[in-house]
């Protein structure tokens, strides 16, 4: 069956538009992740009143609503350090969000395997800044077992 006929058949239409409604979407989501008046800080974003953390899409979360943001790291394959961010909310039925980072939040560019003095130098960096905004912010060290 040719690309034409699919398209030009009874059900190419629907298919078609929703294409183009997904597209459309995420080119919205693109645009408006990528405005605002708060300062992006490597991996997040942190205005007065909220905290947007880029991790695929945009997660944003009401400064007051924070109860903690704990820190931790855990080994992967072939021995490299991913570090372990956790947002803890103060009143939510999800208590809480993990989100993996590496050195790249603290500098620019990729080396090949991070090690835990990069990982330790990502999460002293992130800590401070989130810090600066009145986050209480946690160190717990190791993560055993599955981390998300």
């Amino acid at each position: 069956m040719s690309m034409q006929c699919l398209f030009l058949s009874k059900g190419g239409m629907p298919v078609m538009i929703m294409i183009g409604v997904i597209v459309l979407y995420l080119l919205l989501i693109m645009i408006f992740s990528r405005k605002g008046s708060g300062k992006r800080l490597g991996s997040f974003r942190i205005s007065e009143t909220e905290l947007t953390i880029f991790a695929g899409f945009p997660y944003n979360y009401r400064i007051d609503e924070i109860e903690r943001v704990t820190f931790s790291y855990t080994i992967g394959k072939k021995n490299v350090f991913i570090g372990v961010m956790r947002v803890w909310k103060t009143e939510s039925h999800k208590k809480r969000t993990s989100f993996l980072f590496d050195s790249t939040c603290y500098r620019k560019k990729r080396g090949f395997a991070d090690t835990k003095g990069d990982i330790d130098e990502a999460t002293q960096y992130l800590m401070d800044k989130l810090k600066k905004h009145g986050i209480k912010c946690e160190y717990r060290g190791r993560e055993f077992g599955k981390v998300i």
